[in-house]
């Protein structure tokens, strides 16, 4: 099968910075639970303003998509370029499935499985029946590096792949 990258969000190396002290394996798991809990809610309402504030706040984000233009650096170019296709979406969402944490104090490893629902955007006058104005799942893998900056977690780098460049 044949897959695509997109979009990859990268942060710098960590930082020693003052860290909170790390939460327990346990305390960990169900922040990130939440943090992704979160993260579908926010797709579902097409809050990007959100959604970027789950990237390392501390670091320059870099996106890199699917050909030259889709690469951006910073959270408004970010906005600027996403944003668009997240608000001309119709009825946006994720499952996330089969997740796996792996916390070690203040950082994590997280990968999933997951399914986008989309609907698709066909040209006008194209009729295909059943499929006009219905959701479809897009099945994707998420792998994540997480930190822990103060009393949330944030990405510092993550990898979205869908199959056949799906976006």
């Amino acid at each position: 099968m044949f897959f695509l990258i997109a979009p990859v969000l990268a942060a710098p190396a960590p930082r020693a910075a003052a860290q909170a002290p790390a939460p327990s394996a346990a305390q960990a798991e169900a922040e990130i639970a939440a943090l992704l809990q979160g993260a579908a809610q926010a797709l579902a309402r097409k809050d990007m303003t959100y959604l970027t504030g789950l990237l390392d706040n501390q670091a320059e984000v870099e996106v890199r998509g699917l050909g030259l233009d889709r690469r951006t650096k910073g959270r408004q170019r970010l906005r600027a370029l996403y944003g668009p296709e997240l608000a001309a979406a119709q009825s946006p969402g994720v499952d996330f499935r089969e997740v796996r944490m792996r916390p070690q104090g203040n950082r994590a490893t997280l990968e999933a499985l997951l399914t986008a629902w989309v609907t698709p955007q066909l040209p006008e006058g194209l009729e295909l029946g059943l499929l006009r104005q219905q959701r479809v799942p897009v099945p994707g893998r998420l792998s994540a590096i997480l930190e822990r900056q103060g009393a949330r977690w944030v990405f510092q780098r993550m990898v979205l792949i869908f199959p056949g460049g799906a976006r």
